[in-house]
């Protein structure tokens, strides 16, 4: 599952380093506060031999005031959550994905391709793939023990990020 969301990751970030003109030295990345590993970031950097500044954002109403505020022109890449990708084109913030120059799209599950939020993946590439569940203290269900939020790898619920 890692390895797969550092190649979901990578295929995001080529894309916008794609997009550099070629005497720039700097990807410009806009994403949710502790979404990506520093790893990732720095290999990037060492192969691609750039800087990847990253702006951060903790809300997606933090990150759509910004950009609308003329912060969209700043960053070469943004991850933004799905729901908010059909208003992100509405307003122009979003320019279109050139497929041909991501040859590593082809190998991307095709159920993560095409979302309904975005046809034809032509704004948008996949990133991560996920469910959150949290079960809050003390809480539980006739029959079942006692679960608290720490516990739950040890009852076997599937934790798996979206």
């Amino acid at each position: 599952m890692k390895r797969a969301i550092m190649q979901y990751l990578l295929v995001l970030l080529v894309f916008g380093f794609a997009s550099l003109q070629a005497d720039e030295k700097t990807l410009n990345l806009f994403i949710w506060s502790e979404y990506i590993d520093p790893t990732v970031v720095s290999d990037f950097e060492k192969q691609f031999h750039c800087k990847v500044v990253i702006d951060l954002y903790e809300d997606a109403e933090g990150m759509m005031s910004k950009l609308q505020g003329g912060g969209a022109e700043l960053y070469d890449v943004v991850v933004p959550p799905d729901y908010i990708v059909p208003s992100m084109r509405k307003l122009g913030l979003l320019r279109p994905v050139r497929l041909g120059k991501l040859p590593n799209f082809e190998n991307i599950e095709e159920r993560f391709k095409s979302p309904p939020f975005d046809p034809h993946n032509r704004f948008t590439v996949p990133y991560q793939w996920g469910t959150v569940a949290f079960l809050p203290e003390r809480m539980h269900w006739p029959g079942e023990r006692q679960v608290g939020l720490c516990s739950l790898s040890r009852v076997g619920a599937p934790i798996v990020l979206y």
